[in-house]
């Protein structure tokens, strides 16, 4: 039975709700198998394929794993059930054959391969299987999927009008669900509980930890943060500008940018409100095939956010301290190759010190300790790779592609999550948007010529 777009719609927003209100577990995992089922069965209607990529928006937004949290407390678990759920619906909508086979071509991805397989392997040796487990699942894999559909981009499945159309409901409904939680934070700003998030982690670490998650100093004023939907306010600040620039792009209600900018304000996200500039400026460079000032742009933004950041009483010098220290080891062969996954925020590591000297709170000073100066190498030419190939094309997929690679890339520079699953899922989920919005405007502009 084929579903028309009416009844399409209305099983997206049955998933929304289902997973905004579901607070039983099992039913919880059992609404999951199910959606899975339908990914994996070749019979499945595509709309249904595409209205469960969905759950790749929805899932990292409302912290839906501190459902599993109640059964298991264990991050591992955590990271395993993102991990498992994204390659799965990834999986579904790509050629993964043609992938595979494009990627072991490629000397590039075979050379990170390789690294991460040694980097892997000492772990194991070592005993560090939790860092090991935490940065494949939920770094290096992801982020490597992220590039090669980025730059296999045409082997992805054809994406109809409809996705394009579930999401903009989606966002709408997120909207709105933010402001509602905003106006109860600012309403009892003695109790940030929250629907779902809040209310099951204050009651396990206390109130004192929670304020503790939501304060960050800018010189010496602590300003207060509020996340609205999403406990992490970080990832908030990133999702919101993400959709900004997204709504930017395709032209379509603009005035909703003023609104999500006043949430990255209220979460005091300024990695996020940095990394909007970035997209926005880049994508008139790109827009424009600037090439020159492109890549002038790139390292100037780079070179005096390094130099601000560290010269100026803010969170900023931990970054670039964790940027900088992993270059400073001694030479060995270890320092081309890399040494093992404990380094950086989800290592084994028990002192902030020792964390940021293997390259904490920076990705490619992480990068750099788990495969080495060659690994950031390989990285690096890759992103430029990348984004060459889709500066010389002139259609918004390509342009969306390009500017996300460098705003990215140039942020990942002082900041360690932004290639992090969370992060990964919300670029392509908006990436599949962008498609199935460009496949609009193709048939509209075929039925025109037609007429």
């Amino acid at each position: 039975m084929r579903l028309n777009n009416i009844q399409a719609v209305t099983y997206s927003v049955v998933i929304f709700i289902s997973l905004l209100f579901t607070y039983s577990y099992l039913s919880s995992l059992f609404l999951i198998f199910t959606i899975i089922l339908l990914l994996i069965n070749s019979k499945t209607n595509i709309i249904i394929k595409e209205l469960s990529i969905l759950l790749l928006f929805y899932i990292p937004i409302f912290q839906w794993y501190i459902l599993l949290y109640q059964v298991n407390q264990n991050f591992k678990m955590v990271v395993l059930f993102k991990f498992i759920l994204f390659i799965i619906i990834s999986i579904s909508v790509l050629n993964t054959k043609q992938i595979l086979k494009e990627i072991f071509k490629s000397i590039l991805f075979l050379g990170l391969i390789l690294l991460l397989i040694r980097t892997s392997v000492v772990s194991i040796i070592n005993g560090e299987l939790t860092s090991l487990v935490n940065y494949i699942a939920n770094t290096y894999i992801p982020l490597f999927m992220m590039l090669s559909i980025f730059y296999f981009k045409q082997h992805i499945s054809h994406f109809k009008s409809l996705f394009y159309n579930s999401f903009i409901i989606a966002l709408f409904i997120l909207i709105s669900l933010e402001l509602y939680y905003l106006v109860i934070d600012f309403a009892n700003n003695n109790d940030l509980t929250r629907l779902l998030n809040n209310l099951v982690f204050v009651a396990r670490h206390g109130f004192e930890k929670h304020v503790e998650l939501l304060g960050t100093a800018i010189g010496n004023i602590v300003f207060w943060r509020i996340p609205g939907i999403n406990m992490d306010v970080v990832f908030s600040g990133y999702l919101w500008a993400t959709i900004a620039y997204f709504l930017f792009l395709i032209k379509r209600y603009r005035f909703l940018i003023v609104i999500l900018v006043l949430f990255i304000l209220i979460a005091v996200s300024k990695g996020a409100l940095i990394f909007l500039f970035y997209l926005i400026y880049f994508d008139y460079l790109v827009k424009r095939k600037l090439k020159y000032i492109t890549i002038f742009s790139f390292v100037f933004f780079n070179l005096l956010l390094i130099i601000i950041s560290f010269s100026t009483h803010t969170s900023g010098a931990v970054h670039v301290t964790g940027l900088i220290a992993p270059f400073t080891y001694p030479l060995d062969i270890n320092y081309f190759i890399g040494y093992d996954f404990n380094g950086g925020n989800m290592s084994n590591l028990t002192t902030m010190s020792d964390k940021i000297y293997t390259g904490a709170e920076s990705f490619i000073g992480i990068l750099k300790y788990h495969l080495g100066l060659f690994g950031v190498m390989l990285f690096l030419y890759l992103n430029v790779k990348i984004i060459k190939e889709n500066f010389r094309q002139n259609n918004i997929v390509s342009r969306y592609v390009a500017v996300m690679l460098i705003s990215t890339l140039l942020v990942s520079f002082l900041q360690e999550n932004v290639y992090n699953l969370s992060y990964i899922i919300i670029k392509l989920v908006v990436l599949y948007t962008i498609m199935s919005f460009y496949q609009i405007q193709r048939n509209k502009y075929a039925n025109k010529n037609r007429k």
